[in-house]
């Protein structure tokens, strides 16, 4: 759906057989509301669409089954609590500060946080994510790896852009493997 010309998504409220919708770019509003009925959909990624905000997926909190979420320029996670079977989010270049919902998140196996407008401040919320086997939070101006301990499941890591000095957490990884 890139590069529509900025056309509303009403087209696409017919494909009731998707399973997966990329966008980005702009839109004449922030009218979700023509995805609500697309249940077989297991991917949504909507990318660097200004006018989209969290209070914007409230539209389509019937989509139970979604696996795989990316948005984009989010204020908030609290969309969060509307997708409970999330095993893949990616957060690139979001507004929030209290990133705590993503921890709510208990089938949550991949996790892409970068490039937020806030630092990471908090990590206590990581140390619920015991199914997380990729992580990635990479340029979100944390120091403390200490939380890294609590996730044994982890098999990749990526921390890089951070100001770290201290890396002793890792050891109690074993699964680790890059």
């Amino acid at each position: 759906w890139d590069g529509v010309g900025g056309d509303s998504l009403r087209p696409v409220s017919a494909l009731t057989q998707l399973r997966e919708f990329l966008t980005s770019g702009d839109l004449p509003n922030s009218d979700l509301s023509p995805l609500d009925h697309l249940f077989k959909l297991r991917t949504l990624s909507i990318q660097d669409i200004s006018n989209v905000d969290s209070e914007d997926y409230e539209a389509l909190s019937r989509l139970h089954n979604l696996d795989n979420f990316s948005p984009t320029g989010l204020s908030s996670y609290s969309m969060l609590k509307y997708y409970p079977r999330l095993k893949t989010v990616i957060f690139p270049r979001n507004r929030v500060r209290d990133h705590s919902p993503i921890g709510q998140l208990e089938f949550l196996e991949t996790l892409y946080l970068y490039d937020n407008e806030t630092p990471l401040e908090s990590t206590d919320w990581l140390n619920s994510l015991t199914n997380l086997t990729f992580l990635s939070i990479h340029r979100m101006g944390f120091s403390d790896t200490g939380y890294l301990s609590f996730l044994t499941n982890l098999e990749e890591i990526d921390i890089g852009g951070n100001p770290i000095s201290e890396v002793n957490s890792l050891s109690s990884l074993s699964k680790l493997v890059t």
